[in-house]
Parts: C-alpha cells; structure tokens; sequence
C-alpha cells in the first residue's frame, strides 16, 4: 500500500497543512480528514476537481441529470489513482463563503500497515465556519491549531 505526504493550502489565506494518509481510502474519507484539519464542521456542500473529474457526494445531487460531466461519487472512488496521476486536486467548501483548498502530493512512499491520517505540520491557525470566507478569515483573530488534539480526533475517526 502507498503512504501519501500531502501539501494542503487554503486558497487566500496562510493557513497550511501537511497530512499523511495512506492509500485506499475514498475521497469521503479524504473530506472528513481535510474537515478535520481545517476544523470545520461539515456544515456545508462541497466537491474535488481533479483534472477534468468532479468528485461529490450523493446529498449534493437531487437528480443524477444534475451531475456534472465526468462526475464520480467520492464514496467509490479511491484517491490511490487520482493522487498518483493528477499534480493537484482542489477541495470546494461552502460554496457560498468559497473555500478552496489546494491539495498537492510532496512525497509517496510504501507502508505495509494502514496508519490513521496524521497532521503533521499545520500553519496560520484554523479555519472557521461560516465566516465569510478567505478575506474574512485573514482579518480574524484565529484559533491555534492543536495538532495533538487533531490527531486524536483523526485516530478516533479512522480507527
């Protein structure tokens, strides 16, 4: 199985995040992890863009004539393929407040064990729901980010 170091950046603004997760995993998973490390609370709509591929879920999508062209649910696609073949993937979130998270993979290495995802580095504090968005977000006095607390959470989550 792969073991995947990811570069995440919240589209204008400071806040980073570097993750480990390992291979297999869908890209709902993926979504709860960057939920996770942004400390958001999954409130909000949201989709990937990877390529010419949009990736969502199914309580996002009335009707399947909604769909957007090359449209994959997130819940059966694994991100092995994509992570391996694609320089980046955008994550939207909140349509309306418009966070936009560019994920990039840093480095891909073998693991003989599946390890919950890890937040490894994080930068520019949390994020924070219904905010008003990126500008917003840069004017506000931000919660530092507890990477131990984190990655309690992520364990419990992907135990």
């Amino acid at each position: 199985m792969k073991k995947y170091t990811l570069e995440m950046k919240l589209e204008g603004t400071d806040l980073k995040r570097t993750v480990s997760i390992c291979g297999g995993m869908n890209f709902e998973e993926l979504h709860q992890v960057i939920q996770v490390v942004f400390g958001w609370e999954d409130y909000h709509m949201h989709s990937f863009t990877a390529g010419k591929i949009t990736i969502g879920n199914y309580e996002d999508y009335e009707d399947e004539d909604e769909l957007p062209v090359n449209f994959r649910w997130e819940g059966e696609l694994g991100i092995d393929l994509i992570l391996l073949n694609t320089p980046k993937v955008i994550y939207e979130y909140d349509f309306g407040d418009g966070w936009r998270v560019e994920i990039k993979v840093k480095k891909v290495e073998d693991s003989d064990t599946f390890d919950a995802p890890k937040l490894i580095l994080a930068n520019g504090g949390m994020a924070q729901e219904d905010c008003g968005g990126p500008y917003a977000l840069m004017e506000m006095q931000r919660e530092e980010v507890d990477i131990d607390g984190l990655n309690l959470i992520l364990e419990h989550t992907f135990e």
